[in-house]
């Protein structure tokens, strides 16, 4: 995933995906890796990793906060 950085990892799939929908209904480019169940339950897979665009990472900054280290 060229021009893609590591954002966010989560345990559950419900807040990967709520973040990533979050994310994609800004229009921001993110991409999610890990997620084995692919479902909307909160079901522990972890690690799910959320990847942003570098081109939109001020904006996912705004709308999710500081990503994790």
């Amino acid at each position: 995933m060229e021009n893609y950085i590591l954002f966010q990892t989560f345990i559950h799939s419900l807040d990967a995906h709520s973040a990533k929908n979050l994310l994609l209904s800004s229009e921001l480019r993110a991409e999610l890796v890990g997620d084995i169940n692919g479902t909307i339950l909160p079901q522990t897979n972890g690690p799910i990793q959320l990847f942003v665009h570098k081109d939109d990472v001020e904006n996912a900054i705004e709308i999710l906060g500081q990503p994790s280290e």
